[in-house]
């Protein structure tokens, strides 16, 4: 599956600030990035219970675990993993039904 890119944005740079951006929404387990880069946050709304993992492998939901998480059915958060690096790219995969939308960085 083709992720759904919705925005990107290249910003100044300084003060902490990420040079270029961009978001990305899924509805089912996909790669979110094929190679380096970082991941500032997740908005996600769960319509059933969720459990969330992010890997640190651009193809499939193996390797080195970055990021897990749950969400109750019918609850929304947003989680700032403060942000995560990957070496090779990441993979969310997901069980239940949700919206995630990610803030990933080069």
């Amino acid at each position: 599956m083709k992720p759904a890119i919705l925005g990107a944005i290249a910003g100044g740079g300084g003060g902490g600030i990420p040079s270029a951006w961009s978001a990305l929404r899924i509805t089912a387990s996909q790669i979110v990035k094929g190679s380096a880069g970082r991941l500032d946050s997740i908005d996600c709304i769960a319509g059933s219970g969720i459990t969330l993992t992010v890997y640190d492998n651009p193809w499939v939901a193996s390797g080195t675990v970055l990021y897990s998480g749950t969400l109750s059915a019918g609850q929304s958060a947003t989680l700032s993993p403060s942000p995560l690096r990957c070496i090779d790219g990441f993979y969310a995969s997901f069980s239940g039904t949700g919206t995630f939308d990610f803030q990933i960085g080069e």
